[in-house]
């Protein structure tokens, strides 16, 4: 090794090798902080579809709670949650079927809303008791 190559091993990085590391420091700079705003984002949305969910089976379990629930659809609004309970009959009477069932199967949807697409639904039967014929 010569006296000029020995000077040019001990100077350091030129000007040239500092530049293109930085500019890969910056390209992988922000790659990452895209990578952490799309994981916040999707925990984001995950926490929203959670309480969705837990509002979903609360809004069940007073439907199941309660003795009737009215034929139709219910509609409000929880936090930044809208939802709707529809409630139908699943009963279609057959001819010719004995009519003294004393119970009817029941047709329940519950939808949980928010922002502007996106929405979670249930739909289940459940049997209630026949109303009672009058004589």
């Amino acid at each position: 090794m010569s006296a000029a190559d020995k000077r040019m091993s001990k100077r350091g990085f030129t000007l040239i090798e500092a530049l293109v590391s930085l500019v890969f420091v910056a390209i992988v700079s922000v790659a990452v902080m895209r990578a952490i705003v799309s994981t916040r984002e999707a925990a984001g949305e995950a926490a929203r579809r959670t309480d969705a969910e837990i509002l979903m089976r609360s809004l069940l379990a007073q439907v199941f709670a309660a003795d009737r629930v009215p034929f139709g659809t219910l509609r409000g609004q929880t936090l930044s949650y809208r939802w709707a309970i529809a409630s139908a009959p699943g009963y279609i009477p057959v001819p010719g079927e004995p009519k003294d069932s004393k119970w009817r199967p029941e047709r329940v949807k519950v939808e949980v809303g928010w922002g502007a697409n996106s929405h979670i639904a249930a739909e289940t039967v459940r049997l209630v008791r026949a109303p009672r014929a009058t004589p």
